[in-house]
């Protein structure tokens, strides 16, 4: 898959101001047999420039991971991610799935646990997921899909 952003950032900070930017991403997801995938993906490659006056620009993203399904309804999840100027990251988790419930949980090596419930039913899902990091504390989601 392919998507392109548009990001508009406006702060009340003179430093920053205003800015508009396009970026990109990109991604591959491969079955490598009936048990196993493997996924790449990367966004901003070219490392869109924000501020003029300074050269800051936006990091660029790479990730490259694997699911693997260990029994019939347990599927483990396990990626690296690498953010411009940081350290490399890696993510792991279990998902354990009946014909309607899924419930999952990981890790990060950013300092960060997860925790996730899916339920689906015929063509609709509604997922409720959130994530603590130590410093920034709790980010929770909640998601409605429908499937056409």
């Amino acid at each position: 898959g392919v998507g392109i952003n548009y990001h508009i950032y406006s702060s009340v900070d003179a430093y920053y101001g205003k800015a508009n930017v396009f970026t990109f991403n990109a991604g591959l997801y491969c079955q490598i047999s009936k048990d196993l995938n493997v996924g790449f993906s990367i966004s901003n490659p070219t490392r869109s420039l924000l501020i003029k006056q300074t050269e800051e620009r936006l990091p660029a993203q790479f990730r490259m991971g694997i699911d693997y399904l260990i029994s019939d309804n347990v599927t483990i999840y396990s990626d690296v991610f690498q953010v411009t100027g940081q350290q490399l990251q890696y993510n792991g988790g279990v998902q354990v799935a009946t014909d309607k419930l899924k419930i999952r949980g990981g890790f990060g090596t950013n300092q960060s646990l997860a925790f996730g419930l899916g339920y689906e039913k015929n063509k609709n899902t509604i997922d409720l997921a959130v994530q603590y990091h130590n410093q920034l504390g709790m980010s929770p989601a909640l998601n409605y899909i429908y499937a056409f």
